[in-house]
């Protein structure tokens, strides 16, 4: 059971915004977002998950420009606040709220089970869609395991995978050491060299060099820009993240899931790559799940999620076109 803390309408027109802060009844308290209003028969629910460096901006309003998914969650997109009522619950704030109690277990299953939550406030029994990207497409996947009281009917999993991979290991070690490394009046510059980490696997070189720069400064400038337009997370959280991250293995539990899912892969993707990406798709149909995999073609890396959303969006498109049909 949630209670409202604040309710926050931040736009009315051309389609609802309204920002929640809620507590639960283990005293958890967080923060989630939707768009747009749940029909009658409460079927058009879309439930996005959000990766590590955004939150709960995916809609581009009048007061923010800068939505991460803009281009994908948009009026007349593939997903409309228009005609969908879209819910993105902020993974931050709960796992920051977790950290707050100190024997409570910080986990994909208990996360999954406080968002199940925030549908049976609004009694939705039943998700459209369920979408999300890189660390997203985890928290959906858990989703769709986990939340057994809820039908989804189509899941889309973008750069992600089933489990974790050696080089996802061995990166998020990294990251670990940098974050072990470092007190608090540091902490500025560690979140610069993460990032910068992150810009530096995620996105091809291509993505990079394809910038007329060549003045060392303007470049330097240029990377921090990029890298300075990512969220700021807390440390403890962020480390959480890779815990759960490093220990993700859901093999054992994809028979859980009764919906039809579509796996979309970036070929040049060198963190989730393209043979991982096939080893979910065979995970997948070893359990008879109804599953498509596309691999699109695109030069920027794990990231062309982010920076090619029109790709992604025409490939989502067809893949609701084919359950219309």
């Amino acid at each position: 059971m949630l209670n409202i803390i604040n309710k926050k309408i931040i736009q009315k027109k051309p389609f609802d915004s309204i920002e929640y802060e809620v507590v639960n009844i283990k005293n958890f308290k967080f923060s989630f977002r939707t768009y747009g209003k749940l029909n009658a028969k409460k079927t058009n629910v879309v439930l996005v998950e959000h990766p590590l460096s955004y939150d709960t901006n995916i809609v581009k309003t009048e007061w923010d420009k800068d939505a991460w998914w803009g281009n994908i969650v948009k009026a007349n997109g593939v997903i409309d606040p228009q005609s969908h009522f879209i819910i993105i619950v902020s993974t931050h704030s709960l796992v920051e709220s977790f950290l707050s109690c100190p024997n409570q277990s910080i986990n994909f299953f208990n996360i999954s089970k406080v968002k199940e939550e925030v549908l049976e406030y609004f009694e939705i029994s039943t998700v459209f869609t369920l979408i999300g990207a890189s660390f997203g497409g985890a928290q959906a996947l858990a989703f769709s395991c986990y939340a057994k009281k809820i039908v989804i009917e189509n899941i889309v999993l973008i750069s992600t995978s089933h489990k974790a991979y050696k080089n996802q290991i061995l990166f998020r070690l990294i990251v670990q050491e940098v974050l072990n490394l470092t007190d608090r009046d540091k902490q500025e510059k560690m979140h610069r060299l993460i990032r910068l980490l992150f810009l530096y696997v995620y996105r091809q070189p291509d993505t990079f060099n394809t910038c007329e720069i060549s003045n060392i400064d303007m470049i330097k400038s240029y990377i921090y820009r990029v890298t300075d337009k990512l969220k700021l997370i807390n440390p403890k959280v962020f480390n959480c993240y890779c815990n759960m991250l490093n220990t993700f293995n859901f093999e054992k539990v994809l028979l859980n899931i009764k919906s039809r899912v579509l796996l979309i892969a970036s070929e040049t993707d060198s963190f989730y790559t393209v043979s991982q990406m096939k080893d979910f798709y065979k995970a997948l149909s070893k359990n008879s799940i109804d599953v498509q995999l596309k691999i699109v073609s695109s030069l920027k890396g794990h990231d062309a999620f982010l920076l090619e959303q029109e790709i992604f969006s025409n490939v989502i498109a067809e893949f609701f076109a084919l359950e219309a049909a």
